[in-house]
């Protein structure tokens, strides 16, 4: 009995990609790029200008960036989705490939997505994703100050908060080492939350712009 060799190729199962499905992967891709585009774009200018202030810098923009992405897919996994493709385009910049930098990416968009994880995330929600990732460069400094210089990482800060506010007191760690970690990243936060609220109208402006939103009166 003789089959016909093509009805083995007729009987395998396709794979379909769903409009829902393309419109998230279009929309990771799109802004995963963008956030890397702008780390790498940045990054020489930035630390050469900013120094260490350059990671709570970015960590603001990629707070809009990222937040935007969640507002258009809707979805859960979007903001690590986005990060992971921003890292993916941070070791192809041309100032060369900084672990710390991938890391730091990564990083933000992990405690974004923690905050925006559960049910459908508000504005109030979307701003504090954005000040936790605003926490995530100036923690991240400072445990890689302590890994790398142990004890001598720590009379550092202590020497530099004394000769902030001239306190001459031999503490290990003056009271305004306190004061000044607690206004840095409250600063930070400050920064990553307010560009996080921005991507709720931005958001909404690009919704009604592709026909998924009514306008607005």
């Amino acid at each position: 009995m003789r089959t016909d060799p093509r009805e083995g190729e007729r009987q395998r199962p396709s794979v379909t990609i769903g409009a829902g499905q393309a419109h998230w992967i279009a929309t990771v891709a799109a802004f995963g790029a963008l956030w890397g585009a702008a780390e790498m774009l940045l990054a020489p200018l930035g630390r050469a200008a900013l120094g260490p202030a350059y990671g709570c810098l970015m960590a603001g923009i990629a707070a809009l960036i990222a937040a935007t992405a969640r507002r258009l897919a809707d979805r859960r996994g979007t903001v690590v989705a986005v990060a992971v493709v921003a890292a993916v385009c941070k070791m192809f910049s041309i100032s060369g490939v900084w672990l710390a930098g991938v890391v730091g990416v990564l990083l933000e968009g992990a405690a974004m997505e923690a905050v925006l994880w559960p049910g459908r995330p508000g504005r109030a929600r979307v701003a504090l994703a954005g000040a936790a990732a605003g926490l995530c460069p100036p923690l991240q400094l400072l445990g890689m100050l302590i890994l790398q210089y142990g004890p001598a990482a720590v009379r550092w800060f202590a020497d530099v908060s004394r000769n902030l506010t001239a306190q001459q007191e031999p503490a290990a760690l003056p009271a305004e080492a306190w004061f000044v970690l607690a206004g840095v990243l409250a600063t930070s936060s400050a920064w990553g939350a307010g560009c996080a609220a921005l991507s709720w109208p931005i958001g909404q402006r690009i919704l009604i712009r592709l026909g998924r939103a009514p306008a607005q009166p």
